[in-house]
Order: structure tokens, then sequence, then C-alpha cells
């Protein structure tokens, strides 16, 4: 009886002793820290002691190939991925992250601009197309799909923190926009600074917040200011002067253009339709600007129709059209057949693309060349009056030429908008 309790004891004792060996708390893990230098993720291994890494991660959390603003810990099966291939592999991220392609995400964001949203996030089409939110976290951090050749610019409480910033890498990347901002809320606006030019896409995929922050609701809407324009709404060459490489989209800004301005001055949302080169009508290599209005974005695809934003929401429209047409000899001002023509082709852009009745609609002629589109603003404002469109108004400005390839220069592109701003309020426009 005494050797079966020895024996009955000895087992008891054996059991808590390898119970004691497996306890996890000596167990040493791998750790990732992020740390944000220059607009850059770099990776920094480091040991630490933990409780346990299965414990704190649930099987649902999220994960990515890339980190956040903030650390990033490791579990079991990572961390043996790490020391198999020396290098950061599949981390669990704990950190909020909104994806745009999903419902509920997408409703804190608030669009300017010809935007997009896509099976992958939110595509930001044409000019000073944006997205912007409010939130409390510290840093942000954008994971983005954009092509070399592209620019953004970041505006954070209304001051702009990074301005024409290039993209840097072609597909996937990641972008700090914001670091160490103080406790609070903070309005962030993420800005596409250049047009649509060829088949360059650009796709904001998620928001990566600080664990624990979030997004929150964005501002409410206000009245829109629509922009019809060419190279001059664009802002092209308005960070240059001379005519060598104005056509390179690192040389134009168009958060710098009179366009994007003058809405920013008004406190007006905005939507900016314009293409360098293009016409009225239908010049060699172009389409003509209905075709490309009704266009989600012409350069990727000549088929799909523009859906995400209603014209009939607009309050205000800009008209800039007509420099190619003269340019090319589409349009002679000189020629009273040319003239009556030209002035039913803006009154059908009006019509054609459902503007309201009541919606307020400026010509605005010249601002850097010679020629003058007056005399058909003066026939389609006619036309439009007998359409039922009355609140119609026409200006003429004339600028300086300093900026690249003949065009005005950022100075000069603020000199338009606070003449445009002006003529608003004397008209009250908006």
């Amino acid at each position: 009886m005494k050797k079966i309790l020895c024996m009955m004891l000895s087992l008891v004792l054996l059991i808590g002793l390898c119970a004691c060996g497996s306890t996890p708390d000596d167990a040493t893990s791998t750790e990732v820290e992020v740390i944000v230098e220059q607009d850059e993720v770099v990776y920094e291994e480091t040991e630490s002691k933990t409780e346990s890494t299965t414990d704190n991660v649930s099987s649902s959390t999220p994960t990515t190939s890339e980190p956040t603003v903030s650390d990033v810990s490791s579990n079991d099966n990572t961390s043996s991925k790490q020391e198999e291939n020396s290098s950061v592999s599949t981390p669990v991220v704990e950190e909020s992250i909104y994806y745009l392609n999903n419902e509920k995400s997408f409703e804190k964001v608030k669009l300017n601009g010809r935007c997009d949203k896509t099976d992958y996030g939110v595509a930001l089409n044409m000019s000073a197309s944006a997205i912007e939110f409010n939130t409390n976290s510290s840093s942000v951090l954008l994971e983005i799909n954009a092509d070399l050749g592209l620019y953004y610019t970041v505006v954070v409480d209304g001051k702009v923190t990074m301005d024409h910033k290039p993209i840097e890498v072609s597909g996937t990347d990641y972008l700090a926009i914001a670091r160490g901002l103080s406790d609070g809320t903070h309005n962030i606006k993420f800005i596409r600074d250049c047009e649509a030019r060829g088949s360059l896409e650009f796709i904001v995929v998620n928001i990566q917040l600080d664990e624990g922050s979030k997004l929150l609701n964005k501002d409410a809407d206000k009245q829109v200011i629509e922009f019809l324009g060419d190279s001059l709404t664009s802002g092209y060459g308005n960070l240059i002067t001379g005519s060598a490489n104005a056509s390179d989209l690192k040389n134009q800004s168009a958060t710098k253009a009179y366009s994007y301005l003058l809405a920013n001055k008004l406190g007006m949302d905005y939507r900016i339709v314009s293409m360098s080169g293009i016409a009225l009508g239908k010049r060699e290599g172009y389409p003509t600007f209905p075709e490309f209005y009704a266009l989600e974005s012409y350069h990727l695809d000549k088929e799909k129709k523009y859906t995400s934003s209603n014209p009939a929401d607009v309050d205000v429209v800009v008209v800039n059209l007509g420099t190619n047409d003269a340019s090319d000899k589409l349009y002679n001002e000189k020629d009273p057949q040319s003239v009556k023509n030209y002035g039913k082709r803006y009154a059908d852009l009006i019509t054609n693309n459902g503007y309201k009745k009541d919606v307020k609609i400026v010509f605005v002629s010249g601002v850097c060349w010679c020629h003058t589109q007056t005399a058909a603003y003066n026939e389609a404002i006619a036309e439009l009056k007998a359409r039922g469109y009355n609140n119609t108004y026409t200006i003429d400005i004339r600028t300086m030429q300093s900026g690249g390839g003949g065009h005005p220069s950022a100075e000069e592109h603020k000199e338009v908008a606070d003449t445009l701003y002006k003529f608003f309020k004397d008209n009250k426009i908006a």
C-alpha cells in the first residue's frame, strides 16, 4: 500500500514539474516595431517578453501584408516564418483600418471632384479629386494603388502639409500622410494634384489609423460648383516658366489652378471636369468635351459612363471652353455662322448634361489667350434663356502668360480666382 502511495505521489510531483516547465511567463516572441520616417515605413525587430501571442489576438483580426503607423505584433505562425525567411511576413494589424469599398467606411468619407467608388476603393479620376475625412487619430496611413508620374497634396485642418508630392511606387503603396497630430478631431484632405492623362490610375484603398482611433462623421455637404474646361482649368504648366517640359505633370498643380482656388474661396464643394488639349468640338486625337464629360475616366475606359454624381445637384457651373477650338480653327469668332453654331453647342452642353433650370451658369472667356468666346457665349445665353435657363453670366478675363507653354503661372491663376470671386460676390452668384 505504501509503495502505491509513493508511486502516486511521485506521479503527482512529476506532472507538477512538467506543468511548471511549460508556463509562458519566460516565453520570448518577436515584435515588429514600425517607424515612420520621411514618408517611408521602416521595419525594426525587437525581442520582448509576452504572456501569450495567441491569447491577445482573435482569429477574426484583419491581416495585411503591410503595417500601419503604430506597433504591430506578430502571432506564432508569423514568428516562425520570420525566423525561416529572416523578413517580416504578414503581421497581424491591431489598428483601425477603414476599407473604402466597405459601405460603412465609405459613409465616413466626403468626396470632392470627379471620384468613383470601385470594387477596390475610391478612384480619384480628375484634377483635384479628393477624399476628406475627420478623425481623432494622431497618425494616418493610406493604402493606395497608383501609377508613377502622379502627384498628391495633403491638407490638415485647412493647412497644406504635403504639397505636390510625387507617387514614387507604381502599384500598391503606403503613404503616411499625417503624424504627431494633437489630441482632438482633425480634418484631413487627400487630393490628386494633377489632371487625368494617359492610363494613369489613382485609387485610395483604405485609411489606417492608430489603435483605438476612429473615422468620425464627415462634414455636411455644401453647395456644389462644377468647372468645365481645358488646360487652363487644369492648371497646365503653372509651376514653371517657358515651354520646355510644360506638359509634364510635375509642372502642373491642380490645387494652384483658379478652379480649385475659387471653390475654396467660396467655401463650396466642387467638381473639376477638365483635360488639357480638349475642345468643345472634335480635335484630332481628342474626344469632344461632351464625350469626355460623359465618361468616368476617358483615359482608362472609353465606354464606362460616369454615374457617381448627379449634374442636377450642381448649383453653379463655370464654363471656360473654346481656346482649343479657336486654335484649331474649329471656331471663328469673326464668322457669324460659326458664332451661331458654337452658341448652340454651348447651350446643348448645359441642357444635355442635365443641370437643373435654376443653376447659375458663368461663361469665362479668354483667361490667357488672344482668342475670345464672348460672341458665342452671348449666343449661348440667348439660346439658354429660350430653354428656361435664366441665371447666366459672362466675363472676359485676360492675364499674363508667364507659366509653362504660354499658360498662366500659379500666381496668375490666383489673380484669376480673385477676379472671379469678386465677380461672384458683386453679382450674388454664390
